[in-house]
């Protein structure tokens, strides 16, 4: 089977070589090579073509394609960059910041705090209207002993309550603000 494999995936490269702009002999050939255990093999040739779709204005199945990949590797960081800079694009910026966020905790389990960190803010900016996640985006920075960057994370989700109408949170928030610095800040009202 596994001679039957490698002797598909050369014919198809082959193919595909004379037929550079055929998708359906890239998808194969992504295919055989998961199905040989290869996945940096496959990625690349998944990014190739997600790529080669979106430049086709084929956005749904690039989106689909990339997040494939993400799910065969977890960390491939240029992927995750592609598929949030699609999603963006299509106006799924919810969806983005959800791999942000799952690159998130990829980063932080392979022990890279700060990248953990990094990938977590990049989730908030890309839906600042999730008010919970701007919340354990100030949190993160405390516990990672960043106090003013943290103190100016709950300061911004107070002022973001306060115009969602949760003052009870809104004041927490300004509360937990004020106990990380002591360098004068806005109060709100």
């Amino acid at each position: 089977r596994i001679g039957h494999q490698q002797q598909a995936e050369a014919i198809y490269r082959k193919l595909l070589k004379e037929y550079p702009d055929d998708l359906g002999f890239m998808n194969r050939i992504g295919d055989l090579c998961v199905q040989a255990g290869r996945l940096e093999d496959a990625s690349a040739m998944f990014k190739l073509l997600a790529q080669k779709l979106h430049r086709n204005q084929e956005e749904k199945k690039a989106i689909a394609i990339l997040k494939r990949v993400l799910r065969l590797i977890p960390g491939d960081k240029a992927v995750a960059d592609l598929l949030v800079e699609q999603l963006m694009a299509s106006g799924a910026s919810r969806e983005a910041a959800q791999i942000h966020f799952q690159m998130a905790l990829h980063l932080e389990k392979m022990g890279d705090a700060e990248g953990g960190l990094e990938q977590f803010a990049l989730g908030v900016s890309a839906d600042p209207s999730n008010l919970n996640q701007r919340l354990a985006l100030a949190q993160r920075c405390a516990e990672a002993g960043q106090k003013e960057k943290a103190a100016g994370y709950f300061l911004d989700a107070a002022e973001a309550m306060v115009l969602a109408r949760r003052e009870a949170d809104a004041r927490a928030a300004l509360a937990r603000a004020q106990a990380l610095t002591t360098s004068p800040r806005l109060v709100l009202t």
